[in-house]
């Protein structure tokens, strides 16, 4: 047992390490690509590369039916030795997203053609927004297969892999955008390119990796069974019910911007949902490597090392929600002047400050998330989401048509939503849901929210504006603040317990390396 603790301490902090760094890939391109699309295309371009990204997110809203439960129902008939009905899941699941990608060329193909009864689009933009749509809706639903073909990951504990693919799929992008924007005129359709090139990659990855890991299972056609996607999509129906849900409560932003204020608007606000993304990106990034852990234990009955686990995520997930909060309060506007310079950054930076507001309460909420997957107990979570997404785009079309408030109002309707959503509704109901106290997550998520008001105040008073004219001076005024929240952490947030689990995680590695 002591053992494959150690195994899943190292395969724990494996895959956080290869995800952070495909996270700073990924932001490192989007830090690229922002400041160049906005200055040498228009505002409304990058607007319409995000919300090409967002249109497209509403394909994998249908595939998610099938893929978002794929993962429990192949690694559990796979360690009841149960093969065959793995391969019949895995299988039906492939071909089935075959089919809806498939479906979503045809959709794909009148969309484009038709695109000007949905958006408000430039005249001198409409042919590359055309290409770059119809390129951008391919590419993620491709990419939807690689969900099925890396279900071995979660199977054989692997998911330092997919981490590994996303840091290859990033590096495709980048390398492919350089060349693109470099050698030839630009324009924005060679965002989509690059993510239709690095699709094609990581599956290929997927599938080579999949065969050489898990060679059981493989994709036949005979096993394809009607009742094995019935069985994915009653499972996964209120995932994508949920989906739905979120993208009334922050997938629609961009639309309404565009329709009822302005193509630029909603440049304005791809550029904060920009950073907004990386957040969301990093709450998933904390979630993601315990999932394999917390199958095991729940499966087990372990309900107490559920909690706990679940109780460090929280605090983890709040270390990164202090840094970053204290960080857009006080050298926000800064790193917008760097980022951004010919934008409107003190806008963008408001905008940024309350939508940070708002990832507060759900970077800490995020990994409770997956408590509905693990108790098949996601219908209440999925009809409050739906309720709160549909007075959320309500509260958008009132203050807009009725006040001057302009995209504050966009911003500030999804973070007051929320607080109400994260912080009141989530901690309770994943509790009552695992079977526990509910209020068992409520003291790690005051101790966060105390370190992060403290952190703030702190950051907020430092002298930084003597050093903040340059991306070196900004860099070392981040880390600082990174050295500021961690300190306060360690002192409020976490206990005797988690430090001692700490020290004695980090002697053990480093007595591992000497040795």
């Amino acid at each position: 047992m002591k053992e494959n603790g150690k195994t899943n301490g190292k395969q724990l902090i494996a895959t956080f390490i290869l995800s952070m760094i495909a996270m700073l890939t990924n932001y490192i391109i989007s830090l690229c690509l922002t400041p160049y699309i906005s200055t040498s295309l228009g505002t409304e371009a990058y607007g319409f590369v995000s919300m090409a990204k967002t249109i497209s997110n509403y394909g994998v809203i249908v595939t998610s039916c099938l893929n978002s439960y794929i993962s429990r129902f192949v690694t559990i008939k796979y360690h009841e030795n149960k093969i065959n009905d793995a391969i019949r899941y895995y299988s039906s699941a492939f071909y089935a997203n075959i089919f809806f990608v498939i479906i979503a060329i045809a959709f794909d193909v009148f969309f484009v053609w038709n695109i000007e009864l949905f958006f408000v689009v430039p005249s001198t933009l409409l042919s590359d927004v055309r290409i770059l749509f119809f390129i951008e809706i391919i590419s993620y639903m491709l990419y939807s297969l690689c969900s099925v073909m890396g279900t071995y990951a979660y199977v054989k504990d692997k998911l330092s892999h997919i981490s590994t693919i996303n840091i290859i799929y990033y590096f495709c992008e980048a390398v492919l955008l350089l060349a693109l924007f470099h050698f030839l005129p630009a324009h924005i359709y060679y965002v989509p390119i690059a993510l239709l090139c690095s699709a094609i990659v990581s599956l290929v990855m997927y599938s080579v990796l999949a065969r050489k890991n898990a060679p059981e299972l493989t994709l036949n056609v005979k096993y394809f069974s009607f009742s094995a996607v019935k069985d994915l999509f009653v499972s996964g129906i209120w995932n994508s019910i949920n989906s739905i849900g979120n993208l009334l409560n922050s997938g629609l932003d961009l639309w309404i911007s565009n329709l009822m204020l302005s193509p630029t608007s909603m440049g304005e606000l791809s550029i904060v949902k920009t950073v907004s993304t990386i957040f969301t990106s990093i709450a998933q990034i904390i979630s993601r490597p315990f999932q394999p852990l917390l199958l095991q234990c729940y499966s087990g009955k372990d309900t107490e090392r559920v909690v706990s686990i679940f109780n460090i995520q929280i605090k983890i997930s709040g270390y990164f929600v202090a840094i970053l909060t204290a960080g857009f309060f006080s050298i926000g506007l800064s790193y917008f002047h760097l980022w951004t310079p010919n934008e409107n950054t003190v806008l963008l930076n408001r905008l940024a400050i309350i939508t940070v507001l708002g990832f507060v309460f759900e970077g800490m909420a995020t990994p409770l998330f997956y408590t509905y997957t693990l108790t098949l107990k996601n219908r209440v979570p999925c009809v409050l989401t739906i309720i709160s997404g549909i007075v959320n785009v309500t509260s958008m079309f009132f203050l807009l048509s009725n006040t001057s408030l302009g995209l504050y109002a966009v911003v500030g309707t999804t973070s007051v939503l929320a607080f109400l959503m994260y912080f009141v509704f989530t901690p309770i109901y994943a509790a009552y849901c695992i079977g526990t106290k509910l209020n068992a997550y409520y003291s790690s998520i005051l101790k966060v929210l105390l370190s992060t008001v403290i952190t703030v105040v702190i950051c907020y008073f430092l002298p930084f504006s003597d050093i903040l004219n340059t991306w070196t001076g900004f860099i070392v005024s981040a880390f600082i603040i990174a050295l500021i929240g961690i300190s306060v952490m360690w002192i409020c947030s976490f206990s005797t317990d988690d430090r001692r689990f700490i020290i004695e995680s980090i002697k053990n590695r480093c007595n591992k390396r000497v040795k």
